[in-house]
């Protein structure tokens, strides 16, 4: 099977074409940054370094983002709290619903108040638990001849 050299090179079809990686497509930059060489691929820029380029990028992300007007605002909030309201009148109404649906067949009695008490301690008497003789645990003595 032949191998046709033709359809080995890359790039602009000279000799040897293009590193890929290089950060060009056709002699046009791709906004990519070339590729390391191998022996810096494992090494880490310093921990400020990192944080600096961290915040920078969220800085330049920041100037992308399109902004809403003060009118897409302020419709966009009413829209929201439409739904929230409306969100609430519906909860209300089926919570309304089923408690007048248990009460009606004797599982929920909204009238009894009688609910048992839990009992609270008295802080003139409450103490923390002492520890007894069977949770201590056992000193080890050790003598050196």
């Amino acid at each position: 099977m032949a191998t046709d050299k033709k359809n080995m090179k890359t790039g602009d079809g000279k000799a040897g074409g293009k590193k890929i990686g290089d950060g060009k497509v056709g002699g046009k930059k791709t906004g990519r940054k070339p590729v390391k060489k191998a022996a810096a691929i494992g090494k880490k820029p310093p921990i400020h370094k990192r944080i600096g380029r961290f915040f920078g990028d969220i800085f330049n992300e920041l100037k992308r983002v399109s902004w809403p007007d003060r009118k897409q605002l302020f419709s966009s909030t009413a829209v929201i709290l439409a739904i929230v309201v409306s969100v609430v009148i519906f909860v209300f109404i089926v919570d309304t619903i089923l408690g007048g649906l248990l009460s009606l067949s004797g599982v929920y009695d909204p009238s009894n108040k009688d609910l048992p008490a839990l009992p609270t301690p008295n802080p003139a008497t409450f103490a923390p638990p002492t520890p007894t003789g069977a949770e201590v645990p056992p000193t080890v003595t050790t003598t050196v001849v």
